[in-house]
């Protein structure tokens, strides 16, 4: 699995590894897999995706649907403040403009 740390090193896409390979859909996250997906993207150890975090998530989340291996940078920054204003409308329930860990377990089958 990719290293804890790494959102802003050229890496393969983190999420892309839990999706199936032909439906493009996530896979059901063991606790651990789940684990590791918050580790990864909570940069900070704060409890919170948020700012930088919550962009590299989103951005990943999309592009982890291509099947070809494709960087972030395919979505636009303004296709991402669509993203995040709908995504944020969707999930993040507290409305604190953060995705805590009980937010991001609506997002990712488990």
């Amino acid at each position: 699995m990719a290293e804890h740390g790494a959102i802003d090193s050229p890496q393969l896409n983190f999420l892309k590894q839990f999706r199936d390979e032909n439906s493009r859909q996530f896979r059901k996250f063991t606790a651990m897999q789940f684990m590791d997906v918050w580790n990864h993207y909570d940069q900070d150890s704060n409890g919170f995706i948020e700012g930088t975090e919550l962009d590299a998530f989103l951005r990943e989340f999309v592009s982890s649907v291509n099947s070809a291996d494709v960087g972030p940078e395919v979505i636009s920054d303004t296709a991402l403040d669509h993203l995040k204003s709908a995504f944020m409308d969707a999930f993040d329930e507290n409305e604190d403009d953060k995705i805590d860990i009980a937010e991001l377990a609506q997002i990712l089958p488990t």
